[in-house]
Order: structure tokens, then sequence, then C-alpha cells
């Protein structure tokens, strides 16, 4: 708290819930199954590490 860092994963998951919403659910599950990945990879902002 208090360090003014965002956190970019709650806006990527509110995207996904758009796109769902949309009826895009091909792109949806796209980022869902990248999402792991990514942060098993270690590619991830100052948030993640």
């Amino acid at each position: 708290a208090d360090q003014d860092k965002v956190n970019p994963s709650s806006l990527i998951f509110s995207g996904v819930m758009m796109l769902e919403y949309m009826g895009w659910r091909e792109a949806a599950d796209l980022i869902n199954a990248a999402y792991p990945r990514v942060i098993q990879e270690k590619f991830v902002t100052y948030d993640f590490a």
C-alpha cells in the first residue's frame, strides 16, 4: 500500500470479460491461455517480481 504501483492484471482480465460479453470467446481464451505462460516465463512487470 502507498507505493503508487498499478496492477495490470486487473485491466487485462477486465478486457477478457469484455471480450466474453461481446461474444469474442476465442480472443478471450487466447489471453487466458497466455497469461500463466507469461508469468511462468517471468516476463512480467515489477508487481509480479
